[in-house]
């Protein structure tokens, strides 16, 4: 071994003090290392008593209340219930579920049911219906324990047919922490009195000239029905009583009578929208009303029948096209053009002879309005058509926000032509081919 010197030993104890001194002033200066400061224990907090539950509900521990005031919800602690749940014990029905059978449509009719406070609590409910038709009427809201209150169901049939299912939920409101409802279930099946078959009618194609028939079938459930007038809001839709016939349906006497529908000739070319109204001898029994719709058409057609031009950007020209032609392939001519719309729409509207001389192309162009937006207007297009077919086609004008692409010609769907200018000779057209 080495032999360690005076002077060495001498050397190494004052290093060795050195970096003791260094350590101690460490430890002194970092508070990581330094003894933690003894605090004085915190009084013990008193828990509050815990409130008993009702009969039927699961007592909550101390930290399930904690959880529940700090909106922290606990699967297994007692919730509001979801709309239709119903919650034990605290409410009791007489009974859940309730059937009128089959009921006229023209009264009203009630039920009464019991329900209960089965809680050691004084509590106040509340009742709510499922729609408008149903209503529930409480004896009194406020229950004491195990008290036995009566419950109001109110259905109204009237305009209505068929199954009908409606709930009514009983809720307790007070006081906090009791949550508890119940559902009762009411059902029925209400045959009306009066109905029509179908309930309403839309006669499609319309040829105006020729005009469409159709009808509808009244039936009533009560002895001695009858049909004693109709009456129409529309001078081209014509209603007529029809026969009368006595059946049974499903062990049920019926009396059907039909009635006649006829869109006449010469109805005004577009949407027409008719309503009818049946009168019955049913004193207690309201008229019958029904909606009756056609879309009547002439020989002369606008492809499209309505028209979207776009503009490039405000203030910029604008150009959109109709295609005019008949259905029946006969040659007719364009008496007259109207424009209907704003008048700070600076646009005009010119025709000229169709592809291959086959009817018209109308035009519609012009110049945007400097303020982007939407606007609407029609082109009122007159023929000698059958005597004089006049056709209405509206527009729709859009201008946009910020500039963009220019759409090509016919991206309307209609053909490329290129627009008449304002003013430009009439062309007449051209035989259509056979």
């Amino acid at each position: 071994m080495e032999q360690i010197t005076g002077k060495r030993w001498t050397t190494r104890l004052m290093l060795a003090a050195a970096l003791g001194v260094g350590i101690a002033s460490l430890s002194l200066s970092c508070p990581a290392m330094a003894e933690p400061e003894q605090k004085a224990p915190a009084p013990e907090q008193k828990q509050p008593a815990p409130v008993k539950a009702p009969p039927g509900m699961r007592q909550l521990s101390p930290e399930e209340v904690e959880k529940l005031k700090m909106g922290q919800h606990d699967a297994h602690a007692p919730q509001p219930a979801a709309p239709g749940t119903n919650l034990p014990k605290a409410l009791e029905l007489s009974e859940t579920s309730f059937d009128w059978g089959n009921i006229a449509d023209t009264e009203p009719v009630t039920h009464s049911l019991k329900v209960k406070n089965t809680t050691d609590k004084t509590i106040k409910i509340a009742v709510a219906a499922s729609c408008g038709c149903t209503v529930g009427k409480l004896e009194k809201d406020v229950l004491a324990p195990n008290e036995e209150v009566s419950v109001g169901a109110t259905f109204n049939p009237q305009g209505r047919n068929g199954p009908q299912t409606k709930t009514l939920t009983i809720t307790v409101t007070e006081p906090q922490g009791v949550y508890a409802q119940q559902t009762v279930t009411l059902t029925s099946n209400v045959k009306a009195l009066v109905t029509v078959e179908p309930p309403k009618v839309f006669l499609s194609e319309v040829d105006h000239r020729e005009g469409k028939k159709d009808k509808v079938v009244v039936v009533g459930r009560k002895e001695g029905f009858d049909v004693v007038g109709v009456e129409s809001n529309s001078e081209f839709l014509k209603a007529t009583i029809g026969n009368k016939e006595t059946v049974e349906e499903n062990g049920e006497k019926l009396t059907k009578i039909t009635i006649d529908l006829d869109v006449g000739k010469g109805a005004p070319i577009g949407a027409m929208n008719g309503q009818l109204t049946i009168k019955t001898n049913d004193e207690k029994g309201k008229p019958v009303t029904m909606f009756v719709g056609a879309d009547v058409q002439g020989d002369v057609r606008a492809t499209p029948p309505s028209t979207m031009i776009r503009a490039a950007a405000a203030g910029a020209e604008v150009s959109g096209q109709i295609k005019m032609d008949t259905r029946s392939g006969k040659p007719f001519r364009i008496t007259g053009i109207e424009l209907e719309a704003r008048s700070d729409l600076k646009l005009v509207t010119d025709y000229s002879s169709g592809e291959n001389g086959n009817g018209y192309i109308v035009t519609i162009s012009g110049v945007a309005p400097d303020q982007p937006g939407l606007m609407q207007g029609t082109v009122v297009i007159s023929t000698d058509s059958l005597g004089g077919e006049t056709i209405r086609v509206p527009f729709t004008l859009t201008v946009p926000r910020t500039p963009t692409k220019a759409p090509a010609a016919g991206t309307n769907g209609t053909p490329a032509v290129a627009p008449a200018a304002p003013g430009a000779k009439k062309i007449e057209p051209m035989s259509p081919k056979k």
